[in-house]
Order: C-alpha cells, then structure tokens, then sequence
C-alpha cells in the first residue's frame, strides 16, 4: 500500500451472492463439468450480473453512459455486449474479453483484463469491473493521472511475445495430457535440495550476483574472492542484482541431444551491460533467431519438474528483448 491513490483510484463495490451453480469439479477430477449454455447465458450472466451492475452504479451515483471501460470476462460471444445494453453502457466501452489470445484465465481474468485496461485508459476515465461466480462482484475504478512507476511487459506486451502451437499433438504433450515415450535421456533424479535453495535463495531466486567494490568487476554468482582482473581481492562484493539488467548473446548452442520438452534445447554464455557473465538457457526462441549479440532479457521460468515428489524448480532464463 502507497500514500498515494497509485495508477487507480477505488471509487465502489457492489456484491450479489447466488447459490448459482453453472461449473463444478469434484477433488481429484482434471476437467470442470459445464451445464448448458444457454442457461448460464440467460439466467446467469443475463440476470444475476444486471443486478449488481445496476447496484453498483446506484451505490456510486452515476449512470451506464458514465462508464469509459467495461470488463466482463466470458467466453460466449456477445454476452458482455448484452450486459451492457441491459445496464445502459455504451458499445464502444465493452473492453476484449481476451478469449483469441489468452483463452480463460479463471479467477484472474477480470484482473488480467483490468490491468490490461489500465495500459490506455486515460487519467478520469471510469473502469467498471465484473466477475461472475456464484453470484457477482462489481468495482468501480477511475484512472488517476499517476504514471507507471517502471517499465513492464505488460498485458499488451506479453501477448506480443506469444507463440502459437499450432500443433495439436505438440500442444498435448506440453501440457501433460497425452504421455509420451521420451527416452533414456529423459530418466533424471531432480530432487531439489531445500535446504541449497534456502541458503542460495538471494542468488537462485533472486539472481543476485556481486560488484567488487575495489575493481567494479561483477560477477555471478557472488563469491568471497572477486574475479576481477589481477586484483582478487577478499570479501569487498556488494550485492548487484541481474534480473532486470540487459545482456546480449557471447556464445549458444541448439542442443538437440539433450532431453527436453521443447526441443532443441538452446543455452549459451550471456554478457550483461555493465559487466557480469553466466551460463543461460534461453526460452522463447526459434532456431533461426538466436545469434550472437542479441539482446536478451531476464524471465523466471519452470527450470525443471520433479514428477517423482511433484516440486517444480524456477530459475531465470534469458528470452529475447524484443
């Protein structure tokens, strides 16, 4: 929390309960059982999301027309459009409920899509946020003059990132639902140490390497005697953090060998601006786009899955800067 009113201003809630069941999933089961379209349709998001709207407008005072960004997340086409002539908000305000290039996100669609609102809506502009489930919660924002407070990615900017598979079968098999053979190189023991992972956490979690003090050298990971040049001087690094400095490629190689889930797997030496090497490997990328001196950026990503004791570990990756 800030002292300030931050990117956006609160201005009302409303909420409506309904022992509405359109989705369910029994403990254990893969898949949500969906009821009939047109019932959700109608009865749901045609009846119950109405009201709160309507309850939330009251409660703040203005009307439909008063609203400069409508988000409804639903993946049946038109409903949020009806919702909103039901409310009295205009067409043009209905925001892209993301389903071409996200799909459904659950529980953080309405924020996904919120902040994917915040990127263009101007300082005054009113957002009126809905989420259906079990009845509907509505909350009313108003874009503030603040800027954002650093450079991000943002909703905009990753779906620029995306990359379509356009392979079924290749889609499937990423996302465990059908089991391949994947061979003897694939037979690891990726047990995490934890009690590693706690004592390195500044440094795994963190990327945090070390800055000589004496000779500016930096390097990762941190260590006790510095690498710099003639001087190794003892215990004079200062805590430098990589994970949001740029780098560029020194060297990779397209590892076709070695087992992994998205083939080939690309790795290399990395240099970052201002100093600082490590051994990465890289995501987001095609064969045919890595070479040497392309920037690249930091991302935390599934460095490895542990399917025996079910642990997934993270660690940072370097991805294409643009």
């Amino acid at each position: 929390m800030s002292a300030d009113d931050g990117i956006a201003r609160h201005l009302a809630d409303h909420s409506v309960s309904a022992d509405f069941v359109d989705r369910f999933r029994e403990t254990g089961r893969e898949f949500d059982y969906v009821w009939e379209t047109r019932w959700i349709r109608e009865e749901g998001f045609g009846r119950i999301v109405p009201g709160a709207v309507s309850g939330l407008l009251a409660k703040s005072g203005l009307a439909g027309a008063d609203i400069d960004h409508f988000v409804l997340p639903c993946a049946m086409r038109g409903v949020p459009e009806a919702v909103a002539r039901a409310c009295g908000i205009r067409p043009g305000a209905v925001r892209d409920g993301l389903a071409g290039t996200v799909g459904e996100a659950g529980a953080a669609h309405p924020i996904l899509m919120l902040a994917h609102v915040l990127e263009d809506a101007a300082p005054g502009e009113r957002i009126l946020v809905a989420a259906f489930g079990s009845g509907c919660e509505a909350v009313l924002f108003e874009r503030t003059d603040a800027p954002a407070r650093r450079p991000r990615l943002g909703v905009s900017g990753w779906l620029a990132r995306r990359r379509p598979e356009p392979n079924y079968v290749r889609f499937l098999t990423l996302t465990g639902l059908l089991d391949v053979e994947r061979g003897m190189r694939a037979e690891l023991d990726l047990k995490q140490p934890l009690t590693a992972l706690w004592r390195e956490r500044r440094t795994v979690l963190g990327l945090v390497g070390g800055r000589c003090t004496v000779t500016g050298t930096v390097q990762y990971p941190r260590t006790r005697m510095s690498v710099g040049g003639n001087d190794r001087s003892v215990d004079t690094q200062e805590d430098h953090r990589l994970a949001d400095v740029p780098a560029r490629i020194l060297t990779f190689t397209a590892d076709s060998l070695s087992y992994t889930p998205d083939p080939p797997l690309h790795y290399g030496m990395i240099d970052f601006d201002g100093g600082g090497r490590m051994n990465a490997e890289f995501c987001d990328v095609e064969p045919e786009d890595v070479e040497v001196g392309r920037p690249m950026r930091m991302m935390f990503r599934i460095k490895s899955f542990d399917e025996v004791r079910g642990f997934r570990r993270y660690f940072w990756k370097a991805a294409p800067a643009h």
